[in-house]
């Protein structure tokens, strides 16, 4: 890819990022002028202007991030040249929120505040095309969706995981504009899997912070049922969002509130923890039809892209990723009940019994082990060749390139913090992060390894007073 290298005394650069190509093209270097030029044609540039570069400057040349955020991922293009001449890629709106996206992750990675300074000049700029294509959303439906949800995405590469506010806020936005943009009657399956997607986003940031849920957060899906555009099949997803919205209340109310052993409401938030795992129990063995998916297990496959070499073959993208909701809720269920199990014994003696207390471990290992072996569906590591990926990528139900990613991220950092959930799996998980850290330069990511890695280091210096439950690998041949 190249060698580093360092250029001093030099108060201006110039790189000239062709979007079509998705990577850098050329590099060059002026006096008293910074200017960062995205290529949206043949013929004309966005232009950004920035005096008073640092004094010197490391660049590596390689390729720009925004070409690890599109190509290769499901249902998306392999080749960059596959792009030209389509519409929504070479629309402004497009253009300027991807140049946002490589600034961003160049600038993190490089750790140059010029370059993170550009790139929410550039955000500022696509809010603007992309408020433009609304004024036509059926026109530029695609380009709308597409831009909308790389913007989410940007928020993701430019603030680490306790970003909270900013995640949420505009997740509402996005919330706003599909229901008021999307054409739910005439194609009412990915109309309500637009909806249902961001209030299951929405639920990542109340979950994180400690927020309440906002209020008609289940508005436009009611209005989805009552309205008849909710197609049979995606109702286990709406069901599902039910039972992780009551999770997420919960455990607002949880965090803002001091339990006693032996009172009442100690006891009756566990009940109520129960009853939310034996819901998710409920909802995970009664799927069928396009809900189930195979576990494939092949010894060429790269151990660091592939955990234990293991798969899932899902129907599609989509339901793939709501397998992954459920792991998530019903995993910090189960570790929200054992926690108050030991905080609160007394009260948890008439609730909670061993046997129950066994369960949930299993449970527990059995959740974080599937996100594990998830990753493939929704993250193209950078050791898999297309050879690996037409062999286990799942098809259908994704577009947006990346856009997975920042779950799967918060899906990794969680099942490796769980409790009982062995060193591999912990190392493995914090590496994929890393990883992704390093290909997409995305800060929410990063902060989520730290976490992780802060949660190991605190966990072992209380391991000599501590006993953690391991319990064996618990893994169905198939589901």
């Amino acid at each position: 890819m190249g060698t580093d290298r360092v250029i001093d005394h030099i108060d201006t650069r110039v790189l000239e990022i062709d979007s079509q190509a998705c990577k850098i093209t050329h590099t060059k270097y002026v006096e008293q002028d910074i200017r960062i030029c995205i290529n949206t044609n043949s013929s004309s540039f966005h232009r950004i202007h920035l005096t008073n570069v640092d004094k010197s400057f490391t660049y590596k040349k390689r390729k720009s991030p925004v070409f690890h955020y599109l190509l290769g991922y499901p249902d998306e293009v392999r080749n960059s040249s596959d792009l030209k001449g389509v519409q929504w890629f070479e629309h402004s709106a497009a253009q300027s929120t991807m140049a946002a996206l490589g600034l961003a992750a160049l600038g993190n990675l490089n750790d140059d505040k010029q370059l993170q300074h550009l790139s929410k000049t550039q955000y500022g700029e696509a809010l603007v095309r992309t408020n433009e294509a609304l004024q036509d959303p059926v026109k530029n439906l695609e380009t709308a969706i597409r831009t909308t949800v790389m913007l989410a995405l940007f928020q993701c590469v430019h603030t680490t995981h306790e970003s909270h506010e900013n995640a949420r806020v505009h997740i509402l936005g996005c919330m706003a504009l599909i229901k008021a943009a999307l054409p739910i009657r005439s194609a009412p399956a990915m109309g309500v899997r637009g909806v249902l997607q961001l209030c299951f986003s929405l639920l990542i940031p109340c979950l994180k912070s400690g927020a309440p849920m906002p209020p008609n957060f289940f508005d436009p899906i009611r209005y989805a049922i009552t309205s008849g555009f909710l197609p049979e099949d995606e109702r286990p997803a709406v069901a599902l969002i039910h039972t992780c919205a009551r999770f997420a209340s919960l455990n607002a109310a949880t965090r803002s509130t001091a339990y006693i052993d032996r009172h009442d409401a100690t006891a009756d938030v566990m009940q109520k923890l129960l009853s939310i795992d034996d819901e998710l129990d409920t909802w995970e063995t009664s799927q069928q039809g396009k809900w189930l998916y195979e576990i494939h297990t092949d010894s060429s496959l790269p151990p660091e892209a592939v955990f234990r070499q293991t798969y899932h073959r899902y129907s599609d993208v989509w339901t793939s990723r709501i397998w992954n909701h459920f792991r998530w809720a019903r995993l910090l269920t189960n570790q929200t009940l054992l926690g108050f199990v030991e905080r609160y014994p007394v009260s948890a003696a008439g609730v909670v019994s061993l046997a129950q207390q066994d369960r949930c471990h299993e449970t527990i290992r059995r959740m974080a082990l599937d996100v594990l072996t998830s990753v493939p569906t929704h993250y193209k590591h950078p050791r898999l060749t297309y050879r690996h990926l037409d062999a286990i990528q799942t098809h259908g139900g994704a577009g947006a390139g990346a856009v997975g990613i920042p779950h799967l991220m918060f899906h990794l950092q969680v099942a490796a913090c769980a409790p009982g959930v062995p060193l591999d799996m912990w190392t493995w998980a914090v590496d994929l992060m890393e990883t992704a850290w390093g290909e997409l330069g995305m800060l929410h990511a990063k902060s989520l390894a730290e976490l992780a890695r802060y949660h190991r280091a605190k966990l072992d210096e209380f391991m000599p007073k501590r006993i953690l439950k391991i319990e064996p690998d618990v893994y169905p041949a198939q589901r």
